[in-house]
């Protein structure tokens, strides 16, 4: 496979006439298949976590409740980074990834579905379970993000990703009003049972996928070893890639922080003298703010990608993140913090669909798992990184101080973004598609 074309600064970006490109998307049965079954899947793990704290906290006191929360959370983010960044790459990119993906929806289906037999499984039981979904969570995404590229045209790619990245998120603002609406009417094992059939349904979904039949180059066996080290080096060498997981593990390692300190911000600053109710309130805001940000940034980036540059509109994007986080630092005015919030969401949204876009489209098809794998894997562990540096010494640390810090290397972050991720990306493959009209 020869070297990429580079484009010139002027044709850059990743061209898409939204309306257009999405109404030829859903009538794309190969790639609504793919949606439907992340939409189901996404709703079902997001009910699963509000149902998981919810029993924790029925039946622990607040150390455990701390403890196991933390193992939960932990775990699974773990287990994710590591998995991800060894053996999970190379099994995306050595065996077909439609089953790839069944495999994972069946065994993490069976694993939640342990957690309804019996009484009341344990939080180690929990824990335990967590560690396979972060598993095989680490198989799963990659094998979908290097697959889109085979649904979907190639000028409709940054539109796909603007559908799964939004609905993603939406999810996280449904899913756990969901999970709280079924615990009530159904107990923590009604959610359970929701995750677990989601799970099936989407291995349903995906089995009546069909995908181009992959071309294979050299010897046809399994060697996980030798494979990681090609991904390694095809990383290491290639800027694009490079630059990707050195931004993404920065900023993932940065909202780990942001999250942590929210919380302490509604407390001591916006609402000091508030009580449980109003507290709950504004945070609910501040996070409902942030979802809605996200789900309109992700629909956005196609429109905007015809118009701006794909390196200019994530750098761009990390500029508006970091003044958001300064804006909410500074201030302890509510709608203020609400518009904020949503801003550094909306911004969120374009990065995420900007540079899964440019990875897809910049790598050859055979490295499109390990730097999938990679990327994200190396995002997971810097987000635990992030929240173990939070545990250390976020204790007593002043909030609006901290966000400051925070929101300050984010904009080192988006600067860090223009020297390494390269100005004119490998982007032939989208080299004639059509501009939108001015």
């Amino acid at each position: 496979m020869g070297p990429p074309d580079l484009l010139s600064d002027g044709d850059w970006s990743v061209r898409a006439q939204g309306g257009a490109r999405a109404r030829r998307l859903l009538k794309n049965p190969r790639f609504l298949r793919l949606w439907i079954a992340q939409i189901i899947s996404n709703l079902g793990d997001w009910a699963y976590l509000i149902a998981v704290e919810i029993g924790f906290t029925a039946t622990l006191d607040s150390h455990q409740l701390v403890r196991a929360t933390a193992l939960f959370l932990g775990v699974e983010g773990l287990m994710s980074a590591v998995v991800g960044l060894t053996v999970a790459g190379p099994i995306v990119d050595r065996f077909p990834r439609r089953t790839i993906m069944i495999v994972a929806d069946l065994a993490r289906c069976l694993a939640v579905a342990t957690l309804i037999l019996g009484s009341s499984p344990s939080w180690l039981h929990v824990v335990a379970v967590a560690a396979t979904l972060g598993t095989f969570r680490s198989l799963f995404h990659p094998a979908m993000m290097a697959t889109v590229p085979d649904l979907v045209d190639e000028d409709s790619l940054v539109v796909a990703n603007g559908f799964l990245t939004s609905t993603f998120h939406l999810a996280i603002m449904v899913g756990p009003a969901l999970g709280a609406g079924l615990v009530v009417a159904a107990g923590t094992k009604g959610a359970f049972a929701l995750n677990a059939a989601s799970f099936a349904v989407s291995a349903l979904l995906l089995l009546g996928l069909r995908l181009p039949k992959r071309t294979r180059t050299g010897d046809e066996r399994f060697t996980p070893l030798a494979d990681l080290r090609e991904g390694v080096r095809y990383l290491l060498d290639t800027p694009l890639a490079r630059g990707i997981a050195i931004v993404m593990a920065s900023v993932l390692l940065l909202l780990a922080g942001q999250g942590a300190f929210q919380v302490a911000l509604v407390r001591d600053v916006l609402s000091p003298g508030g009580d449980d109710a109003a507290r709950a309130a504004i945070l609910g805001g501040m996070t409902a703010a942030f979802g809605v940000g996200m789900v309109a940034g992700s629909l956005i980036t196609p429109w905007l990608s015809g118009r701006i540059r794909g390196w200019s509109l994530l750098v761009g994007s990390l500029l508006v993140v970091s003044v958001a986080v300064v804006i909410v630092s500074q201030t302890s005015m509510v709608p203020l913090v609400m518009v904020a919030w949503a801003c550094n969401g909306l911004a969120g949204g374009c990065v995420n669909v900007t540079y899964e876009t440019m990875l897809q489209v910049g790598t050859p098809e055979r490295f499109r798992g390990r730097v999938f794998a990679t990327v994200e894997s190396g995002s997971d562990g810097a987000y635990v990184v992030g929240a173990a540096i939070v545990a250390a010494i976020g204790v007593g640390v002043n909030p609006s101080g901290a966000l400051l810090v925070i929101g300050m290397c984010f904009l080192a972050v988006a600067g860090l973004a223009a020297i390494v991720i390269p100005r004119r990306a490998p982007m032939a493959l989208l080299r004639d598609a059509a501009r939108l009209p001015d």
